[in-house]
């Protein structure tokens, strides 16, 4: 099967603090981290280590080292106005996870959407290369070992993340090895018109979708399910949909 050629990269991720929220959590008012990392927030920050749009990035399987502890603090959010110029400031409570640390395992596969296939056929038109699987996974593992192009996030750009090379999935002794629980029906990802491929389905045009999933922590590790695999997705229209016309 295509699957099992697919390269599985491996890395431990550290940082000293996570805000893992939903979007309909990103409010303004109070805030507080998940105490397990979202699927798409990982995935946003994988493509800090290496990303093209002729790629996507599938997180497989997250394993969480360190146990959850929360930090809640008071800071000043600032207020806009509708003419879109700040006038003042209010208190908001955002409770943090404090000195996380996560294994992820994750691969890529080609973007099939028209947008990347576009990209694609006007590079080849002008004398490029195809789509290159070994190409794209030798600067998957360079971006590992020796840095990411951009600053990778744990939820939020007020909490930077370090990536590390991780050999083995089972590397270490992680505080919930032992553990099992039944999370629930949760938020997964958001689906895009511009990206699709092997177990990823894309929006339809002028929308994005949320996706929505039953997930189990077993024994310390988060098994992610594809895109295409979750049970509910909602539709949430960018363009207001066209009404047809009614009959004389």
């Amino acid at each position: 099967m295509e699957k099992e050629q697919y390269t599985r990269f491996c890395i431990r991720v550290k940082g000293d603090t996570a805000l893992f929220t939903a979007p309909e959590t990103k409010l303004p008012g109070e805030r507080r981290s998940s105490w397990y990392p979202y699927y798409e927030q990982l995935k946003n920050m994988i493509q800090a280590i290496y990303w093209k749009p002729e790629i996507c990035i599938v997180v497989d399987r997250c394993r969480i080292m360190n146990k959850a502890v929360f930090n809640t603090s008071g800071v000043n959010e600032m207020e806009f106005g509708f003419n879109g110029h700040p006038d003042g400031h209010q208190p908001v409570a955002q409770t943090l996870l404090e000195r996380v640390e996560y294994i992820i395992e994750f691969h890529i596969i080609e973007n099939t959407s028209s947008f990347a296939q576009g990209r694609i056929a006007e590079r080849v038109k002008a004398g490029g290369e195809p789509w290159n699987r070994r190409k794209y996974e030798e600067s998957m593992k360079r971006g590992i070992e020796k840095g990411c192009h951009r600053t990778p996030y744990l939820g939020t750009c007020d909490c930077p993340a370090i990536i590390y090379p991780c050999e083995s999935f089972s590397a270490g002794e992680g505080y919930y090895d032992n553990t099992s629980c039944d999370i629930g029906l949760v938020y997964h990802g958001m689906n895009y018109p511009e990206q699709a491929g092997d177990g990823i389905k894309p929006a339809a045009p002028g929308t994005v979708e949320r996706r929505f999933t039953h997930l189990k922590m077993e024994n310390g590790v988060i098994e992610f399910p594809a895109p295409a695999d979750c049970e509910f997705v909602q539709t949430i229209y960018l363009e207001k949909p066209k009404k047809g016309r009614g009959r004389a």
